[in-house]
């Protein structure tokens, strides 16, 4: 009779499959922790999270918030987070702007300028009156959206203010 497998292969052979066999890996499982990217500020949390305006200078970061005015600023490597509530109305719908000096907003016929530095102190407002600068004056008419700023202001605090004026022979905006 022949032989079917050489014997120098057979040693060879046998050692792979027992090789093959007995090599079983067990696979752990291994549960890897989400990456977070960011956190939440803890002074920034609840409804004070949403956040209408921002703007950051070397010095500080302004936050305009529904009904907050943040001022975080970091001096003498502590962080140190201000707030002052506002009484601007709308700001769902109107992003309302700020500059490294003020805020501006419209409160019923005036037009109210507030002091970033000292946002606590919620009487440290300029107030223009816009009847006693256009006899005309109606109403303001705030740009309706989310990605520009309904009032512009220029960092020189001059600001342009959309308003509809009223006489008895047209009505102009």
């Amino acid at each position: 009779m022949r032989q079917v497998i050489h014997n120098r292969y057979l040693l060879p052979l046998l050692c792979f499959s027992f090789l093959l066999g007995s090599c079983k890996k067990e696979l752990e499982e291994v549960v890897v922790a989400p990456v977070i990217s960011w956190e939440a500020h803890k002074e920034f949390i609840h409804n004070r999270r949403f956040i209408n305006n921002i703007y950051g200078s070397d010095e500080d970061l302004f936050v305009f918030g529904l009904n907050l005015f943040s001022r975080v600023s970091l001096t003498t490597g502590e962080e140190k987070v201000e707030h002052a509530y506002h009484y601007y109305s709308g700001l769902a719908e109107c992003k309302l702007p700020l500059n490294r000096k003020v805020f501006v907003g419209a409160y019923g016929k005036t037009l109210r300028f507030k002091s970033n530095l000292y946002p606590v102190l919620m009487d440290s407002y300029l107030t223009i009156n816009m009847e006693e600068i256009d006899p005309h004056f109606s109403s303001f008419e705030p740009i309706r959206s989310n990605s520009v700023e309904a009032i512009g202001l220029t960092d020189n605090n001059v600001a342009l203010v959309p308003y509809y004026a009223y006489d008895a022979e047209k009505v102009s905006i």
